[in-house]
């Protein structure tokens, strides 16, 4: 299948099975809500030394689509620094749009549970 441009870095998932068919080779996450990542980005050093593993991390998007707060689910932070905020400053990147955050009243905020996976 031929490539589609997109926005993101990284690719999204779910681990709850998608009912809605895949079109075009792209991958849902779910209904009501996109999420536009951006990828971790870890120094040389840290890579060769202590690679990253898989992590789960709850973000609380706010009705603009901006991240209010992100936090490692009990048990998901490496409690390696040199890990963890690479990891936490580029879900801060993130950004969300879709039907859920619109019916957010302000101050609120929509919290999702990512598992965030490395090859």
């Amino acid at each position: 299948l031929p490539g589609r441009e997109s926005d993101q870095e990284s690719e999204a998932f779910t681990s709850k099975p998608v009912t809605v068919p895949m079109r075009d080779a792209t991958v849902q996450a779910g209904k009501g809500l996109r999420i536009i990542t951006r990828r971790a980005v870890f120094t040389n050093t840290t890579l060769v030394t202590q690679a990253p593993r898989d992590t789960l991390i709850r973000i609380r998007f706010q009705s603009n689509g901006t991240v209010k707060r992100a936090d490692f689910v009990e048990g998901g932070s490496t409690g390696n620094p040199n890990i963890d905020e690479p990891i936490r400053n580029a879900v801060y990147r993130w950004r969300a749009s879709g039907k859920d955050l619109e019916k957010l009243t302000p101050g609120d905020t929509l919290s999702v549970v990512v598992r965030i996976t490395f090859r």
